[in-house]
């Protein structure tokens, strides 16, 4: 458990200031984009972290920013294409965890930054 709030911390503190650069620049609410290649039920625990370590520093979904969650429910065919969709929406960040879903968004984008475990 410390583990996780360590990584999602961790996540935080690495998406913190595209974020706050983002938000001084657009006139819209930043965008998180959320890849993972499990289940909400599978994944519900870190996702919580998080939503948590974000909350805590000030960021809190559908008010200041909106977190935008793709699973890919186990079926790693499923990851390009979906690491394609998240790109187009041009979020400010994206965030994954595992090295598939790594692998998906780095070959889908260069240019937005990638925070993984």
């Amino acid at each position: 458990m410390k583990r996780r709030r360590f990584l999602a911390a961790l996540g935080v503190a690495a998406i913190d200031a595209p974020i706050a650069a983002l938000a001084q620049q657009s006139t819209g609410i930043p965008r998180i984009g959320v890849l993972m290649g499990s289940s909400p039920g599978v994944e519900a625990e870190g996702l919580a972290a998080f939503r948590g370590a974000l909350e805590k520093l000030g960021y809190i979904d559908g008010q200041n920013i909106l977190i935008e969650l793709r699973y890919a429910m186990g079926q790693p065919d499923r990851l390009e294409s979906m690491a394609h969709k998240l790109v187009a929406m041009a979020p400010a960040v994206i965030v994954c965890v595992g090295r598939q879903e790594t692998a998906a968004l780095q070959a889908a984008t260069r240019t937005i930054p990638i925070v993984f475990r």
